[in-house]
């Protein structure tokens, strides 16, 4: 196996990946570049627009003769302050601003370990506990990688499941809001060495992430679990898992636990001749429960299709989504640049992004 000294979606193995208007940030063009105790500062004077989006930082900083962070693949606010918010990067650590509703936020580099800084976290792998928002937890994607936990708000940082998770890739961290202290914890790995020696690629603790163990069974899943989803049902916590079957033809499949994890039952996913390469989840109950799906298949080399569905049944039945990439002569969407979010007021409210291969000029749209 091929170690890379800096991490990406396609550094080993298979290549499968990975709040509302927080969900995934990197087609925002926000960038910079951490060092260990990174100081941000102010981003360039901008002008917010109704329209277009608008770069907001954090700055980019410069390293010898370049300047650059890292994509920034995710955000998380604060559920209790609406002017904190973390960002995720793929090769540059975590930042922290807390003036977000300041048109030109003030960011902070906060992860403070050297060898986070080559590893990636994802789109939905950084949550912060609703229950106590000075608990923020990562996932750690690469060489080294694992569980990051803070629980003085990024302050400083605990590293967990080393041993288990190194050199894997993450497709999400979920917490479990109902448990006191973020001490149930459950993960995705979509590619990697954990999904290895029977695993199923769904793992879960119950200490705040110093220990875990299998939440599924290799029996069921195929270790590529693409993505986690936690949603609340009468107060009842309910994951969806997105298993992309490592892509083979008309293979993958999404299933849904009531339980923990302790059962899963396969919703009616529908399945494409080529497979999928990602299957990216999304949902809300308000006011009524729809769980959405954005799916690419394997028509391509890094991407292909994409298929997005709903359902409001729980996986009962699954509707296909009229096509927002459309028209293209070859429409082509890399599974790396597959996110989706829901309003959580509102569960008719979707929000997808595209991402054509002849649009790249444009860098494709919200």
């Amino acid at each position: 196996m091929r170690t890379p000294t800096t991490y990406s979606r396609r550094s080993f193995f298979i290549p499968n990946p990975r709040s509302w208007i927080v969900f995934s940030v990197s087609i925002l063009l926000i960038v910079g570049l951490p060092s260990d105790r990174v100081k941000g500062g102010p981003s360039p004077a901008v002008v917010l627009s109704a329209t277009n989006w608008t770069p907001i930082g954090p700055a980019p900083a410069a390293a010898g003769s370049f300047t650059f962070s890292g994509r920034i693949d995710v955000a998380a606010s604060d559920p209790n302050n609406t002017n904190v918010m973390y960002l995720g990067a793929n090769n540059g650590g975590i930042w922290k601003t807390i003036n977000w509703l300041d048109p030109s936020p003030t960011w902070t580099e906060v992860s403070d370990k050297p060898a986070v800084l080559s590893l990636a976290v994802h789109e939905h792998d950084l949550v912060v506990f609703p229950g106590n928002s000075n608990i923020v937890l990562a996932a750690a994607s690469g060489p080294d990688g694992g569980i990051m936990r803070s629980d003085d708000a990024g302050n400083t940082w605990s590293y967990l499941g080393n041993s288990r998770f190194d050199k894997s890739e993450f497709g999400a961290i979920v917490v479990d809001p109902n448990v006191a202290n973020a001490q149930t914890l459950y993960v995705a790995v979509s590619a990697g060495s954990a999904n290895f020696f029977l695993g199923s690629g769904l793992y879960k603790s119950t200490d705040g992430g110093a220990n875990w163990m299998d939440a599924g069974s290799f029996l069921v899943f195929s270790g590529h679990i693409s993505d986690l989803l936690e949603i609340q049902e009468g107060g009842q916590t309910v994951l969806y898992a997105a298993d992309t079957e490592n892509g083979q033809a008309n293979g993958g499949k999404v299933y849904r636990s009531p339980d923990g994890g302790m059962t899963w039952t396969p919703t009616i996913f529908p399945t494409k001749v080529a497979g999928y390469n990602s299957i990216r989840l999304a949902g809300s109950t308000a006011p009524t429960e729809k769980i959405y799906a954005s799916a690419t298949d394997n028509s391509a080399g890094d991407g292909g299709l994409d298929y997005r569905f709903v359902t409001p049944d729980q996986g009962t039945t699954w509707t296909p989504l009229a096509a927002v990439d459309a028209p293209a002569p070859a429409p082509r969407h890399r599974f790396h640049h597959n996110v989706l979010a829901v309003d959580p007021a509102n569960s008719s409210i979707l929000f997808v992004n595209t991402d054509i291969e002849n649009n790249l000029a444009t860098g494709g749209e919200l």
